[in-house]
């Protein structure tokens, strides 16, 4: 039966679109879709209301889904998740971005999509639509979560909990503001437009159905502000972790203390049966702690 395609509907679609990442897992073979753990964050990150959700194209034959097409946290950015078993879906999918998740420019319609970098069936579908590699690469970093210490070393005076011990989002907040370089102190955000940046974004992502705050790791300096902080998920079927977000306060950078915040999440994501973590990184930072590139994507764009 040939595939048909339909506007994504969240109440009904959401779970079923992460059970087929779950079912489609794999980090070779010439296409790799997102781990399910990034499918949730990104429904629940504070930017989900930059996009249009009814953008999301989910192509599917008597039930089953084959394919899916979305952005992430703003629209002209494209990604593709497709059944291994129909990779001839590509090139009505790559249509389908480009009608539905492109934006406007002064000169036209831009979009830009992620494809692996291993596919080249699909990276010679985009050639022959004329677009053009941003030469920008997203890459997948494993390692196991075994061999690490129960006791992180930090400097006299901090010290490492969960969010399950406190859960002051206003400590959240201002860590992952001042960690992401928005500014020094988080401004008054129900004033200039930046809610979804601020408390209330904290608390959308805080209610994600697989948010673990014990899982969640923050760095506490003796002052009692959070100053480090390692969010982690568990995808439990491939028992896999899922690193993000990782942020330091610039103040208290170069002292160990995101590098003992991300060990100790993957040891607790260890003792919850997960046998891997992941991060979207090959930072030094990340490669020092023993992650290792597995699989990466790779930016095109196309103007017209």
């Amino acid at each position: 039966m040939a595939a048909e395609l339909r506007t994504y509907r969240h109440d009904t679609d959401f779970d079923r679109v992460g059970d087929f990442l779950v079912e489609t897992f794999g980090t070779s073979g010439g296409h790799i879709n997102w781990l399910r753990p990034r499918w949730e964050y990104m429904h629940f990150h504070p930017l989900i209301n930059q996009i249009d959700i009814d953008s999301i194209g989910i192509w599917e034959s008597e039930g089953e889904i084959l394919g899916v097409v979305h952005p992430e946290h703003s629209m002209g950015e494209a990604f593709f998740e497709v059944r291994p078993d129909h990779s001839h879906l590509k090139p009505e999918m790559l249509r389908y971005a480009e009608e539905w998740i492109s934006v406007e420019t002064k000169s036209g319609s831009r979009i830009e999509v992620w494809i692996d970098e291993e596919d080249a069936e699909f990276r010679e579908i985009l050639i022959g639509a004329e677009y053009v590699s941003k030469k920008r690469h997203d890459p997948m970093s494993f390692r196991s979560t075994g061999g690490i210490s129960a006791e992180p070393v930090l400097p006299e005076g901090f010290r490492i909990q969960s969010l399950a011990e406190d859960d002051d989002l206003y400590k959240v907040h201002r860590l992952l503001w001042r960690g992401f370089g928005h500014g020094d102190e988080p401004v008054d955000d129900t004033e200039d437009g930046r809610a979804l940046m601020g408390i209330e974004g904290r608390k959308l992502m805080g209610s994600a159905p697989n948010f673990r705050r014990d899982l969640n790791i923050v760095v506490v300096a003796p002052g009692g502000d959070f100053v480090s902080y390692c969010g982690m998920w568990i995808e439990p079927v491939h028992r896999l972790a899922y690193v993000e977000p990782v942020a330091t306060d610039p103040d208290y950078r170069r002292m160990g203390l995101g590098r003992a915040a991300v060990l100790e999440g993957v040891r607790r994501c260890g003792l919850e049966g997960a046998t891997e973590a992941c991060v979207g990184s090959t930072m030094p930072f990340y490669l020092s702690m023993g992650f290792e590139k597995r699989y990466g994507s790779e930016l095109w764009s196309r103007e017209w």
